[in-house]
């Protein structure tokens, strides 16, 4: 029971299936090829490495509750799915978008490669295409506000200090928790396989690349490179493990599942444009 309709541009309900037969209004508003992969969910195998970063309840809503989805709050998502495609290939040292699995999920992984300094071992690499901010963020770099040593001489802040966004840069509070799981999640797939990883990094498609506002957080490339630590097993386990016991209590009793916390509703901004935002604020807290 996933995404069901459309909310078209003058804010009409449709049915995505009679949108894709025909647009009702005449032209369409977007190419029907986008709609089309755009307009329905993967279906439902459990949990994999990329719900990392979801809360169970925003999981669970888009498999049990009907919703609309707005074509144009997709157009990133879809630029993302163009970006893997654009990379996939094999050759001797390459494998790409290849699908994993152990005892307890499955997962696709975007790239693995021979790591040309050390012989018998791989790195593996994860494609994102992110906003300057998200990439920025993920790097460890942050603003806080500085006293410049004047003061407001007139308005309502008269008398109090001025003060200036300086930019600060600290590995140790860099945003990367949901892609930490990810890509170890991955390792562990490839290393039941005999696979040894060196490296976990991500490959992060700047989407404002070149623009003022990334120049301006300090973002010079299009594409950047951050790397992944490494994390144990066990904690990677427990992660998964935890999410995954979540879902399944939620399919087992229905309207108990637990609210997104701070961290995967992105302090709240991620509820405004959620998807299953009514049904979500249906059940309550």
């Amino acid at each position: 029971m996933p995404s069901k309709w459309f909310m078209c541009p003058n804010e009409e309900i449709i049915e995505i299936e009679k949108c894709l037969d025909k647009c009702p209004y005449g032209r369409r508003c977007l190419p029907r090829p986008y709609l089309e992969r755009i307009g329905y969910d993967r279906e439902w195998r459990g949990i994999t490495p990329s719900m990392a970063g979801n809360g169970p309840r925003l999981i669970h809503l888009k498999r049990v509750k009907d919703y609309v989805v707005k074509p144009q709050g997709r157009a990133f998502a879809f630029l993302g799915i163009q970006t893997h495609q654009q990379i996939s290939f094999h050759d001797f040292n390459v494998l790409t978008e290849e699908k994993l699995s152990d005892d307890k999920m499955k997962g696709i992984a975007d790239l693995l490669e021979v790591d040309e300094e050390r012989d018998g071992w791989y790195i593996l690499t994860d494609w994102k295409t992110w906003g300057s901010y998200r990439v920025m963020r993920a790097l460890g770099h942050y603003y806080v506000d500085v006293q410049t040593g004047e003061f407001f001489k007139s308005g309502p802040r008269k008398g109090k200090p001025k003060t200036k966004k300086e930019k600060r840069i600290d590995p140790a509070q860099a945003d990367i928790k949901d892609v930490k799981y990810q890509l170890n999640r991955y390792r562990m797939f490839y290393e039941g396989k005999k696979f040894r990883i060196s490296q976990i990094q991500m490959a992060c498609v700047i989407r404002d690349g070149g623009v003022r506002i990334a120049a301006e957080r300090g973002l010079s490339n299009n594409i950047e490179m951050i790397e992944i630590p490494i994390i144990p097993d066990v904690q990677v386990h427990l992660f998964y493990d935890t999410l995954t016991q979540e879902v399944e209590d939620a399919f087992q009793r229905p309207g108990t599942v637990r609210k997104c916390d701070d961290w995967e509703c992105w302090g709240g901004r991620r509820c405004e444009g959620c998807e299953v935002r009514e049904p979500c604020e249906e059940m309550g807290s």
